[in-house]
This record gives C-alpha cells, structure tokens and sequence, in this order.
C-alpha cells in the first residue's frame, strides 16, 4: 500500500514518473490518479488542492480504483507495478520500516557528474571551438536520460540544473587550495537550497550561479565538464544506495560490492573512473553539440543533514 504527500507539485511528479513508464493519454491518467485517491474525478481533486494548497496530507493511493478507472476509460493496464514501486520522493510504501522525512519534505543529495569533452578536432584545426546557448539547452530530455539510465529499485525522484559547469570556470579552479572549490561543492550547495524553494524537475539556478561562473555569458559558453544531478528520497539511505548504484551502471570500481569487501592494498584514482554509457555518451554530445570521451567521475557534493538514525 503506497501514500501520497497530496500537493500539485507531487501530483505532477507522480503524474510525470508514470507517463515516463508507460504509454497512457494524459487526461485518462489524471482521472485515474484522481480515483486511485478518492476523488470523484479529476475536477474534484483541482477544486480540493485549491481549497488546501499547502496541507501535504497523505493519502492511500488505491491501486485498484487507478486500473479500474483507466479501463473505463479504455486505457486497461495489464502490466502494471504499483504505485509504490515508482521512483518519487513524495510517495511512501506503508510498512517499509525505514525513517521517513514526513511534512520536512523528501532528503536531497547533490551528486557531481564529471565528463571530459572530446577538443581532438578542435586542436588538430578541424573543427572551431564549440560553445553551449544553455538558452537552447533541452534540460527536460537531459533529465530524461539520466532519470531512466539510472533507473534503480530506490525510489528517488531526479532533478537538474538549467545550467552546468563549464571547463573555464573548472580549470581556474584547479589551483584554488580550497578542496570544495576545485570540487565546485559552492555551486552544489547553491542547487541543494534552490532545489528546496523549487518543486520542477528542472531547477532555475541560473541567477544565483551567476557570480560563480568565470565566464559569465551563458548564451555563449564552453562545453560542460559537471554536470550537477539532484537526488531526492523520501529515505535517506535510498539517495545514499542511488549513487552506489550509479557507479556501478557506470562501471566504476570502487563500487563494485567485491572491492567494498575486499579492498585492495593499493587504490588508485582509477578506481573511482566510470564510463558513460552509449546512451548517456549520445545524449550529452546532443545537447551540448560536443563529443565527449568516454571518461567520467562521480561524487558527493552537498547534501541535506542526515536523520540521527544514520549517523
């Protein structure tokens, strides 16, 4: 049995998680969510969030009353999972034994994704330096990908930027002594907070990242080597088990569950190096019209406190 924290902001992050799995019309979907949580039909869960905007409350997600309204529709579902399998910060598993964050809203977990941009053409002057309009940037598609490549059994909900880290403001950095600058922790501490004050799957950071941008165009800006990636969950320790998860998908070895067990004596950087998937390698030359080799690095880089049942 699964629950909603009922707000517009998790009806359309649910709304958009189920259309991401499965093939149903939009207006078939929003009466079926609307009786799978006792409304009469879509029009009575409107009036409802506009009367009560901000209570949060939960409400049982009724698996049965969502088939047996989509097949009334003419949409029947032979595969559906439930609702309790999806990956979205504001829904809960009834009996899931773990500490939940209730009214405080979901944690949230700011990872780095670093890439390496491919200037092979660029150096051997076959090719003019490529620059990035983030004004034409497809975020939501972005999103998109990274969401369904690092598809796991934790339920988290992932956000992005509509900004990203270029390579000028990343190699400035290289000889700051300030670990978290050369790790760029301030531009994901900046995420981490306007993530908190913004429910969209794409978050508007471009203001406050402003000042931290070395060139500051962002019409006319260098290919992206960070790609910072919110992640948010109900549980803390699915965020925690979500970047484990991710490193595996990327082949990192220092993730693999037999090195955790069984470290070797000697760990190098190598070990903490991932390869991007043809799909993920595909989706950043698209969006940011630049080769990528296939190289990448993720890490921690800012993250709400932990609940007193993990530290």
């Amino acid at each position: 049995m699964a629950y909603l924290s009922l707000t517009s902001a998790n009806l359309k992050s649910l709304k958009t998680q189920i259309r991401d799995a499965y093939q149903i019309p939009s207006a078939h979907l929003s009466e079926a969510l609307a009786a799978s949580l006792g409304f009469r039909n879509h029009a009575a869960l409107t009036a409802h969030l506009k009367q009560s905007p901000e209570s949060s409350a939960q409400r049982q997600l009724s698996d049965d009353a969502f088939l047996e309204r989509l097949d009334e529709l003419g949409t029947p579902m032979a595969e559906w999972r439930g609702f309790a399998s999806f990956q979205c910060a504001a829904v809960t598993a009834e009996g899931s034994g773990r500490v939940v964050f209730g009214k405080q809203g979901p944690f949230r977990i700011v990872y780095n994704l670093w890439l390496a941009p491919n200037f092979e053409r660029v150096l051997a002057g076959k090719a003019n330096p490529p620059f990035v309009d983030h004004d034409k940037v497809d975020f939501a598609y972005l999103r998109s990908v990274l969401a369904d490549e690092f598809r796991f059994g934790s339920p988290v909900e992932i956000r992005i930027a509509n900004d990203t880290i270029d390579q000028v403001t990343a190699q400035f950095r290289q000889k700051h002594p300030s670990e978290d600058l050369i790790r760029c922790r301030d531009f994901a501490g900046l995420l981490l907070n306007a993530a908190k004050d913004s429910s969209g799957s794409i978050i508007d950071i471009r203001r406050q990242w402003l000042p931290l941008h070395m060139l500051k165009e962002r019409r006319h800006a260098p290919p992206p080597v960070l790609i910072p990636i919110v992640v948010e969950a109900i549980d803390a320790e699915d965020a925690i088990l979500w970047s484990q998860q991710a490193q595996m998908r990327l082949g990192v070895k220092a993730a693999n569950p037999e090195y955790l067990w069984n470290p070797p004596r000697h760990r190098g950087k190598d070990d903490q190096q991932g390869y991007l998937t043809e799909r993920l390698h595909k989706a950043f030359k698209k969006c940011f019209n630049t080769p990528y080799l296939p190289y990448c690095v993720m890490d921690r880089a800012a993250s709400d406190p932990l609940p007193n049942d993990y530290r």
